[in-house]
């Protein structure tokens, strides 16, 4: 069984939050164990609760804190995490070294967001975390193509994968010619 630890910024309900809870709710059990770590908690954690996804919170302060990447490490190594898959920069920023401490077999990013900082030292960052990663993904065209326009990343590396959702909860019994007139 894959063991997979999801690294998000925070449980808020923004939209690679909202993701994230999609993910680890809709892994296959049968397969795959998942975790949620977070830096910080929020409304979208109690759904994750009630599904039995184990969320741990990583008290880290406003900036990297080595101490906290070293407990994050020993998350990985005693929960016996192979796949570490961080979404966005400040979980990337973390969790790739991490994961590399921590013993993770295989490292991914997703992108969720086009880049809004120009900063040399998360530019820096970031290819020094694509070194590592097995696979860096973006949710959008756009997305694939402003990290790629930074050179956050190398452009034959990176991959567009769009959102899925869960479709069963769009569905309705309800008439539609009732809808449609109402």
């Amino acid at each position: 069984m894959a063991r997979v630890l999801h690294i998000v910024q925070s449980l808020e309900a923004g939209g690679a939050e909202r993701v994230v809870v999609e993910y680890a709710l809709a892994h296959d059990r049968s397969r795959i164990s998942r975790g949620l770590l977070v830096v910080k908690g929020g409304p979208l954690e109690e759904s994750l609760k009630a599904a039995g996804v184990p969320v741990h919170i990583l008290e880290r302060g406003r900036r990297y804190n080595v101490a906290a990447g070293l407990r994050l490490a020993r998350l990985i190594r005693r929960r016996r995490y192979e796949i570490v898959h961080n979404h966005n920069f400040t979980a990337l920023a973390v969790g790739v070294p991490a994961a590399v401490l921590g013993g993770a077999r295989c490292v991914v990013r997703t992108e969720h967001n086009v880049v809004f900082s120009h900063h040399w030292v998360r530019k820096l960052v970031s290819r020094i975390a694509a070194l590592r990663e097995d696979a860096q993904i973006g949710v959008s065209r756009a997305v694939t193509a402003s990290h790629r326009a930074n050179g956050r990343i190398p452009a034959g590396r990176f991959v567009t994968v769009w959102n899925g959702i869960d479709d069963a909860r769009l569905r309705t019994t309800a008439d539609r010619d009732s809808i449609r007139a109402e």
